[in-house]
C-alpha cells in the first residue's frame, strides 16, 4: 500500500511527527468532491515515486477541531509536507497540473519528472 489512511487524532499526530529519511506528506481530503476524484489517483501515483518519504491521507470526517488547529487544515483538499515534524509546505490546489507543480516545488517530485499515466 503506497500510503496509510489515518483515522484518529492520536494516529495523525504521531504519524506526522515520525522520524523519516525523506519527508512526510499528508493529504487531507473530502471524499465526495469532484476535486478528490481528480487528485486522488494522482496522489497515489506520486506516493510511488519517492520511496524515502512517507505518505498518509486523512478524510475530512476524521479531522477534528483540534487537528485543524494543530495543523492549520481548514479546507479540503490540503496537503501538508513535513520535515522533522515541522510543516515545510502547505499545498491547496484543485487541479492535476497544480498538484504536480506544487509537489515539485516541495521536493516530492523531481523537477524534470513527468506523470502521464494518470
Amino acid at each position: 500500500m503506497p500510503f496509510k489512511r489515518l483515522r484518529s487524532q492520536a494516529d495523525i499526530t504521531s504519524s506526522l511527527k515520525e522520524p523519516c529519511l525523506g519527508k512526510i506528506v499528508c493529504y487531507f481530503f473530502e471524499e465526495v468532491t469532484p476535486v478528490h476524484s481528480v487528485l486522488a489517483p494522482l496522489y497515489e501515483e506520486i506516493t510511488r515515486r519517492d520511496p524515502e518519504s512517507r505518505f498518509f491521507s486523512v478524510e475530512s470526517e476524521d479531522v477534528t477541531e483540534e487537528i485543524s488547529a494543530q495543523w492549520g487544515v481548514w479546507s479540503f483538499p490540503t496537503i501538508l509536507v513535513l520535515k522533522g515534524g515541522d510543516v515545510v509546505s502547505k499545498i491547496q490546489v484543485s487541479t492535476r497540473d497544480g498538484l504536480i507543480k506544487q509537489m515539485k516545488k516541495a521536493g516530492i517530485l523531481k523537477e524534470d519528472e513527468e506523470i502521464t499515466n494518470v
